[in-house]
């Protein structure tokens, strides 16, 4: 990070000059504006989405580890989420409203568990899991 211009001389207040209190998309994304900002920043989104790839193979390493260390798999799948946010932010979206859409989604997965439900209790064997009819 050599290249960040800290505010008024003091690294700590670069990060203070973004408010922590946000929800934890919304202060990542407003984090990485400061970061471009000062000039620390991929001018394509190339960049971008190979250090997603990047960290989604730290996840992996992680998940096939034996034991699994829930510390490192949440410090990797963190900074999956903070590449992620990054992608959202180059591409002018707002990554908590994305994230959002998902969830409207749920209701409908809902109505099939309770039909797989049914029909298992009905003795009729459940033909796909509640995944496969969603997608």
């Amino acid at each position: 990070m050599s290249n960040v211009k800290p505010v008024n001389g003091n690294a700590e207040a670069f990060f203070k000059a973004t408010d922590p209190a946000l929800p934890a998309l919304k202060y990542a994304q407003a984090l990485q504006q400061r970061c471009r900002d000062v000039g620390f920043d991929w001018h394509e989104t190339q960049p971008v989405l190979d250090k997603i790839k990047e960290e989604v193979d730290e996840v992996q390493q992680e998940l096939d580890a034996s034991p699994v260390d829930k510390g490192r798999l949440q410090e990797e799948i963190g900074d999956a989420l903070f590449a992620i946010v990054n992608l959202a932010r180059h591409m002018d979206i707002d990554a908590d409203q994305a994230q959002e859409l998902p969830a409207y989604g749920i209701p409908p997965v809902l109505g099939l568990v309770r039909k797989m439900l049914a029909d298992i209790a009905l003795g009729h064997r459940a033909q796909q899991s509640v995944a496969q009819r969603m997608y």
